[in-house]
């Protein structure tokens, strides 16, 4: 086990036998925030809202992709 005293903000790792440095790295990566849907709510401003719309699509573009195509599809079939 490595601890890293210096930096108060990195957690320990772990290090097992066989691992490479490829799998240590990827242990190291911050993991991405999360965008909740409760952030539109308190979104004050048109460009606060189009600025977290184009982070959801950078992030999650093919959940948006099939979101807009069931849309399409929807107003396609008579009711």
């Amino acid at each position: 086990m490595v601890g890293l005293d210096d930096d108060p903000d990195l957690d320990t790792v772990e290090i097992e036998e066989g691992e490479s440095l490829e799998d240590i790295k990827a242990k190291l990566k911050p993991k991405k925030a999360a965008i909740s849907p409760e952030m539109l709510d308190t979104a004050n401003s048109y460009d606060d809202k189009v600025a977290i719309i184009r982070m959801i699509v950078g992030e999650e573009s093919g959940r948006v992709a099939n979101v807009f195509k069931s849309m399409m599809n929807a107003d396609r079939e008579p009711s």
